[in-house]
């Protein structure tokens, strides 16, 4: 099922993009080895991948992020391990912009929860508020893959 999403998210992402030069794998050792990376920084994600209308990001969080909300780009959580839970829609306090196209905000009320765990997909649309939450003592890691 994941790789089902990861060859559609793929096919949406490149459908508005110029077509691709080389072709990049990136094997389970290589993810292994960005999340460890992130285990020993503590940084809560990296970046994979860039492109016009596309990105890819490593997630691993051991605690829950602040309210976010993506403008122009649709998230699909890719669950590799651990568990969390990813509030989706509501609305935000002490909203701010950080970025074009991206806000952040201070606290998220209402909403759906989605409960995520390992081998779980989670498409977040483009233009809703997202929260990544994870409870202490747990790690949620994921890839994100992010499409116009």
């Amino acid at each position: 099922m994941a790789l089902a999403a990861v060859v559609l998210a793929s096919r949406w992402a490149l459908a508005d993009s110029p077509r691709p030069t080389g072709a990049r794998l990136w094997t389970r050792g290589d993810l292994e080895s960005l999340t460890a990376t992130l285990e020993r920084t503590g940084a809560p994600y990296t970046r994979v991948l860039k492109g016009q209308t596309y990105g890819v990001l490593i997630l691993r969080r051991t605690a829950s992020g602040d309210p976010e909300l993506h403008v122009k780009l649709n998230d699909f959580f890719i669950v590799l391990g651990g568990e969390g839970e990813i509030k989706v829609d509501g609305s935000a306090s002490g909203v701010k912009t950080v970025a074009p196209d991206e806000e952040r905000g201070e606290k998220l009320v209402g909403g759906a929860l989605y409960r995520v765990r390992r081998g779980d997909v989670l498409l977040v649309p483009a233009n809703h508020w997202l929260q990544v939450l994870v409870a202490k003592g747990q790690v949620l890691q994921a890839l994100i893959i992010k499409t116009r």
